[in-house]
C-alpha cells in the first residue's frame, strides 16, 4: 500500500460520535422495526459476501433492505 505526506487519519472522540447522533432512543426504535420486518419475512438479507486478501485481513459485506425503514 502507498502512503504519502498527505494521507491523513481522521480520529473521532467518542463525544465526536456522539454528536451526530443517532440517540440511543433512536437506534432502540430502528432495532425494533428492524426485527419485527425481519420477524415478519419482510426484509431481503442475502448472505454475507467477503474477500480474503491475506490470512489475517478480511473485507466482509452484510447488505440488507428493509422498506419500512427509509
Amino acid at each position: 500500500m502507498n502512503s504519502s505526506p498527505g494521507n491523513q487519519l481522521l480520529y473521532l472522540s467518542r463525544a465526536d460520535v456522539q454528536a451526530i447522533g443517532p440517540t440511543m432512543a433512536e437506534i432502540i426504535q430502528a432495532l425494533e422495526v428492524m426485527f419485527r420486518e425481519k420477524g415478519e419475512g419482510r426484509v431481503e438479507m442475502p448472505a454475507k459476501i467477503g474477500v480474503h486478501p491475506m490470512p489475517d485481513a478480511f473485507i466482509h459485506a452484510m447488505p440488507a433492505y428493509i422498506a419500512a425503514i427509509p
